[in-house]
């Protein structure tokens, strides 16, 4: 199995241009792709899915005791993408669609992109077969369908576009999402950053922030067009944690990851290929995505980290409904490592210093000493009482030992 950086994997989708075009004689019928649907490779039994299943059940396996502190139960995640499937492996609700908005089926996804991600999150185990898990496998997955590589007629825009990401953002709060992943994101220069009207956007994020609503965005893929000091939405917007990719064997930042910007927030890495994903057509699992001559190439990308990153906020909200955005940062930027950015799930669960909204100087702390201890006071007078006694024995044997003599 090859792997490689897709295109749509924390895509270049959303740049503020019109999409792209196909010639067809007549319009397509409603809600059908222009372009075949990707399609997600099944897994087999062949050396090299037998080695992602290693991979796969050792990630899983190790989250068990943290599971046991929290799973993500009662928590909304909302998936910004190209759609999720409806898999019996997820807890799904179908939201937005800005496809199709006439005949919304934002549980199509016809780019097994949007169902990884939500699987990275939210994939339940099943007992009959396999223990995968995703990383908080009892949050709710909100799947907002923004945007498609496949929907490229003249009547349609499905590129997606800076305007219509954050009326995403705003269809999530307003379905009470408590946590808004998007892995597929914009790349713009600098130069025409400047002059690109980002207001909207902004103001989305501004609400959920102020909503509660903690915000999580791939950092980027370095490709043809998307480069190192380019800007990044939104994950360069000063409130959104954004996640690069890391690698593991290098112990460093993924090759292809784009460098974090100095000015922004908060700035994470997680593991960024996915050896084994749901698959987007059925119940199955797929192991990648059939590309040219039949090729299967591997999910990878900063798209597949950031979700790690929502899954993690999705079990702090758990433990903790009351926690602000900021207050989620900082916990997460506590532990995270300072040089990549890397952190470990179990830790932030288990961190001693959990409550991040006063210091340690300002916690009700009450430190006993021996004097204002009554039990301590006790023992310590019998144990004054018993040495006096003793030294008193030996003075007065002494003194009659003086006396005989």
């Amino acid at each position: 199995m090859m792997r490689f950086v897709s295109p749509l994997l924390a895509a270049v989708l959303l740049v503020g241009c019109a999409p792209l075009t196909v010639a067809q004689e007549s319009p397509p019928a409603p809600n059908t792709p222009d372009i075949a649907c990707a399609q997600p490779a099944q897994i087999s039994d062949s050396a090299g899915d037998r080695a992602a299943w290693d991979e796969a059940l050792r990630r899983s396996l190790a989250l068990r005791d943290t599971h046991q502190h929290a799973t993500g139960a009662g928590v909304k995640v909302a998936v910004v993408d190209t759609g999720v499937a409806q898999h019996p492996r997820l807890r799904i609700t179908p939201g937005a669609d800005f496809i199709h908005p006439e005949q919304p089926r934002a549980d199509h996804d016809c780019d097994s992109h949007g169902t990884v991600v939500a699987g990275i999150i939210g994939m339940r185990p099943d007992p009959s077969s396999d223990e995968l898990t995703g990383i908080a496998p009892d949050a709710e997955i909100l799947s907002i369908r923004h945007t498609s590589a496949h929907y490229r007629s003249p009547q349609r825009d499905s590129s997606g576009n800076l305007a219509n990401l954050a009326e995403a953002i705003d269809a999530a709060i307003d379905a009470k999402a408590d946590v808004i992943n998007v892995s597929v994101v914009s790349c713009v220069s600098p130069a025409r950053a400047a002059g690109l009207n980002t207001r909207a956007l902004r103001a989305a994020v501004r609400r959920a922030e102020a909503s509660n609503v903690v915000v999580v965005a791939a950092a980027g893929n370095a490709s043809e067009r998307c480069s190192p000091g380019d800007v990044v939405y939104p994950a360069h917007l000063p409130t959104v944690i954004a996640v690069s990719a890391v690698d593991h064997s290098a112990r460093s930042l993924a090759e292809y990851t784009l460098p974090a910007a100095e000015d922004t927030g908060l700035q994470l890495s997680a593991t960024g290929d996915v050896p084994i994903a749901l698959h987007s057509e059925g119940s199955g699992l797929a192991s990648g995505v059939y590309r040219d001559e039949g090729q299967v190439h591997g999910y990878i990308g900063t798209s597949f980290a950031a979700p790690i990153v929502s899954g993690a906020v999705a079990l702090l909200l758990q433990r903790d409904r009351h926690a602000s955005p900021a207050e989620i940062r900082a916990r997460l930027a506590t532990i995270a490592d300072p040089a990549r950015g890397e952190f470990d799930i179990h830790a932030v669960l288990t961190h001693l210093d959990l409550d991040t909204r006063t210091s340690a100087a300002e916690r009700d702390i009450t430190i006993r000493t021996a004097q204002s201890d009554p039990t301590r006071n006790r023992v310590a007078i019998m144990a004054a009482v018993a040495l006096a006694a003793i030294a008193l024995r030996a003075i007065i044997r002494g003194w009659r030992s003086d006396r005989e003599a």
